[in-house]
Order: structure tokens, then sequence, then C-alpha cells
């Protein structure tokens, strides 16, 4: 794994990303610097998307040989040296002049790859040609992916994913949260216009000077000058009429390039990605630049890791500024992790050298980070090693009556805790919970059956012993938009979903009588005769035989 400059050469070199980020701020032009650090609105999302690691604590393992650390992970077969690649930018000849050519060198020089923006400034030609892509990477190292806005001008469209598949890009990136542009108030009121000599290399929208057609309509001061801006310049605006019948059999019968969607935030939308056979999804907010008031990426992953049980790969992007925030995503499910503005950072500081100092800083403080907390591979890292705040160790039981037969539930307990998530449950009059459990087991308000506290779950995440998890009421019947089901066991340990079905395949499952078989696409995780169930029918068993679904028995 070569290196132009290894980050740890020169006494004043930066160590942390955040001395990166403070250099390039004071390199880089103010109107550079606003663009690339700008959210939407007033900025919740964009600043939630960093400051929600710090509420996840890690749960480290001793004792476990750590001696030699692997920080390498497989995507679509290619080996990544790093668990951690470049997430797709705009405008990088904003940073430095080599652009995104430095930023596709420094990745390759670290073993893994970029994403290059359709919005980039450099041709994805050029940068193809820099990274020999048109060779055949018999090494198995990874190949640079091309992301994609999908413009109604079909043609155009069309044309951009012939130029990067003949370039040799490996995977179409389609940014899925961008119908329109998010309200990005410090653009609008100070416009970035390309200085001379920058331009857009692989549109013909906007040249050097120009404002592209995007921000023209977000720009337009009323209703009726947005309606003009549509009228005028439609074709090369954002498809937003696209839709999941349509989109992805379009792009597949363009390319043979594998696809992945950018911009996934819930479990609906991740199983209806893999029903429409798409080959891999990014957990992504667009670094806060689009809805405001979102959840952060981190929150979110817990729901759609569980939804998803490995069957495509789940690449995330986010606020990661350390390592640490690396390794709790990846406990939290995700494959890989993409960094965004920490790039461009390096890239303001030094340019390629730059990137590659951040990357370099990245690997070690991973390396780091495993070894302390007893992961020796990628692998190795589990949910497991994330727990609680010490707010929340406490655990009280609560007891209640279902359908005649006696159920036992583990809820959360402490007195003085006020939970700072909106789905916290509060099954007990004083039991709270904190928006690090919140993140681990996402859950539904709790209310209280026949003047009995009942707490039945419905989290979504795998929740390991010693750790119970937050619980609510099962509601009748409890889906996501009509879209799925999910099947909880209930052992001493916690809870656990063994498994999400569709709502056409649930009774087909439930027919079969499956145990540890393959239900609507869903592998079970657990023997289902080996615990208690809870379905989403609002059916419970409390014993070893099974459960009832609808007057069903199984």
């Amino acid at each position: 794994m070569g290196s132009s400059r290894d980050a740890s050469e020169g006494h004043n070199d930066p160590i942390t990303i955040a001395e990166v980020k403070a250099i390039a701020e004071r390199k880089l032009s103010k109107a550079a610097w606003k663009y690339y650090e700008d959210g939407a609105d007033d900025q919740v999302t964009s600043k939630r998307n960093y400051d929600v690691y710090k509420d996840l604590v890690l749960r480290p393992r001793v004792l476990r040989n750590v001696t030699h650390i692997d920080t390498s992970t497989t995507i679509f077969n290619s080996r990544y040296e790093i668990p951690i690649a470049i997430a797709p930018s705009a405008y990088q000849k904003l940073a430095s002049p080599g652009g995104e050519i430095d930023m596709a060198l420094a990745s390759a020089a670290l073993g893994t790859n970029l994403t290059l923006s359709s919005n980039a400034t450099t041709s994805l030609e050029d940068v193809a040609t820099a990274l020999k892509l048109s060779e055949t990477n018999a090494d198995g190292s990874p190949r640079a992916w091309f992301q994609l806005y999908f413009v109604k001008n079909r043609d155009a469209t069309k044309a951009l994913i012939q130029r990067a598949e003949k370039a040799g890009y490996e995977a179409l990136v389609l940014t899925v949260d961008t119908p329109v542009m998010g309200n990005r108030v410090h653009e609008r009121h100070d416009s970035l216009k390309l200085p001379p000599g920058i331009q857009m290399a692989n549109k013909t929208s906007r040249k050097a000077g120009g404002v592209s057609k995007g921000r023209l309509l977000l720009n337009a001061p009323t209703a009726s000058a947005a309606r003009q801006v549509i009228a005028e310049h439609g074709d090369a605006l954002t498809d937003s009429g696209l839709t999941w019948d349509e989109a992805i059999s379009w792009l597949r019968s363009q390319t043979k390039m594998k696809i992945v969607l950018k911009g996934i935030m819930t479990a609906e939308d991740a199983l209806k990605a893999i029903e429409a056979q798409v080959d891999g999804i990014v957990v992504s907010n667009h670094g806060g630049r689009q809805l405001d008031g979102v959840p952060a990426t981190l929150e979110v992953l817990p729901e759609i890791s569980d939804a998803v049980q490995r069957r495509i790969p789940i690449i995330f992007d986010g606020g990661i500024g350390r390592s640490s925030d690396v390794f709790k995503a990846l406990a939290l499910g995700t494959d890989l992790c993409l960094i965004g503005r920490s790039a461009l950072w390096g890239l303001a500081y030094d340019g390629q050298n730059g990137v590659e100092a951040v990357l370099h800083i990245l690997e070690r403080e991973l390396s780091r980070t495993m070894a302390l907390a007893g992961a020796a591979t990628v692998k190795d890292i589990s949910r497991s090693m994330l727990g609680p705040t010490p707010a929340i160790l406490s655990t009280s039981v609560t007891e209640t009556e279902t359908k005649g037969t006696k159920t036992t539930f583990a809820t959360l307990s402490t007195a003085d805790t006020v939970s700072t998530s909106t789905e916290a449950a509060t099954s007990t009059a004083d039991a709270t919970t904190t928006t690090t459990e919140a993140m681990i087991t996402t859950t539904k308000a709790a209310t209280s059956t026949d003047a009995t506290t009942t707490a039945i779950p419905t989290t979504t995440a795998v929740v390991e012993p010693p750790h119970t998890a937050s619980c609510s009421e099962l509601s009748s019947p409890y889906a996501i938009n009509g879209d799925y089901y999910t099947l909880y066991c209930s052992s001493s340990a916690g809870y656990f979903p063994l498994a999400y079905f569709t709502t056409g395949s649930f009774q087909q499952c439930v027919d079969s009588r499956a145990t540890r078989a393959d239900c609507g696409g869903v592998m079970f995780q657990q023997d289902v005769g080996t615990c208690n169930l809870f379905t989403s029918a609002n059916a419970i068993y409390s014993g070893d035989n099974g459960y009832d679904v609808a007057k069903m028995n199984y």
C-alpha cells in the first residue's frame, strides 16, 4: 500500500481531523468554506450528525489477542485496506488545484476508493485515466464509483451513465434524497459562483462564473418565480417524479454497473431497495444539506441494518471525525464508512498529501480503537461492544397478563433521566431512556392496557446479553406503512427480532411453519422453538411450541 507521504512525517503535521479542519478553514476562501460547511435551514441535522457519536459509549473486551490488527473489509469482492472511503462531493478544485484527481489518487494510495460526484470539476474520464480504471484490477483493489443525479432529460442522464461505464467505474451511485435542493440559507444569501478556470466538467449547465439551475430554483423569491425556473430549465433539474417502479428498472436497462442508492434513511426504504434488487445502499442524509430535522444517520443505522440482514452492503456517511465514530458505525451494522467534509479538509490542507494524511490519521486511530476494544478484525466488531451510558444501566422487571398468559418483560428504569429521543419508551411511571438506548433499540411510545403496564417490544435491534431492551406496547397489527411485519423472540437476555416479513409473505411463513428457514426472503436468526415469540399481529404465546397468529396455531 503506497503513499506519497506518510502522515507521521514532520514535527508539526496535524494528528487529528480537527487540526486538519482548522488549517483548511484558514486556507479556503470564505465562499468555498461556507459551501462545504453549510447545512439546510437551522443546520440541526448537520450538527446532530457529529454530536450523536458522543452519546454512544464503547464496551471494551479484554484479554483478547490483538497482536495483529486487520482493518480490511470486502465490498463487491474488492478488498479495502480500511473500511473508509471517499464520499462524493462537488467542486473539489475550490479546495485544491488538483481537485478530484488528488482525492482519487489519495484514496488509491490507502487501498480504498472514491465516489466521483457528477458535479465534479474534473471530467470523469480524466479521473479514470489517473486511476488507470481501464486496466483490469487483477489484485482485487477497489475501483472508483460514479455518483449520479437523475435529471429529467433522459438523454443527458443516459449519456453520463454510458461515459462512466466506458471509463471503467464499478458502480453507479444514484442520489435519491434530492428531488429538490434543500433550503441552504447561507447559500441563498451568498450564492456560490465558480471562479475563473473552474467549471463543472461533466455537465454544460454551469460554466465559470455561472449559477447552477438547481440553485436558480433554490434562490427563486416566490412560488411564481420558481415555476418560471422549472418551465425554462426543467430538463436540467433533478427529476422529482422518480418512483421505485420506474427508476431502478430504467437504470438496469442502461448499464451493467452495480447500482447503489444513496440517501436511504428508513428500514422501509431499505427493504424497498432490496425488493428493487439494487446492489447496495448508502445510509445518508446528505450531510444535513437537504431536509433539516431528520435524525442523524447513526440513529437510523440500527433499524436499517436489522432490516437488511446483510443481504446487500450497507454504506454509511455522516459526521465522522474520529475512527471511534467509524468503529461505532461498524458495530451498528455498516460495511463501509464514507467521509466527505473530512476529506475536503485534507484536500484544502495539502492536496493529495493532505487527503492521505486524513486517511492515515483515521487508519491509525481505528487500529488503536480496535485493539483497545478487543477486536482484531473488522468482523470482530459487534453491537455487543456498544453499551448504554451509566444513567440507564439499572433495569427493572414488569409483569403483565396478556391473553391469560403471564409474561415477563425487561424494561429500562431510571428515576431521574429524561429522554432526549422522540421515540424513547416510557413504560413505567419514572422509567425513561436516553438517546443512546434509542439508537440501539428504536422503540414506540409505551401505553397501558387494562390498567396494567404492558411492555412488549417493537425494537428492531438485536439485543445481546447482558443488555435489556426498551419496550413498548404491541399495536394490532404493527406494520410500518404496511410494508413489513416483525417477529420477536423474548428471552432472559432481552428481545430479539427473528425475522422480517412483507405483508404477503407473513401468512406464507406461518403456514409453512418454518424453523430457522428462509421465509419471504428473510432468514430466521434463531430457532423459533426455543423462546417466547411476539408477532405484529397481536399474538403472544408463552412457551416453547411457537406462536398464535390470527387464531392460527403454530
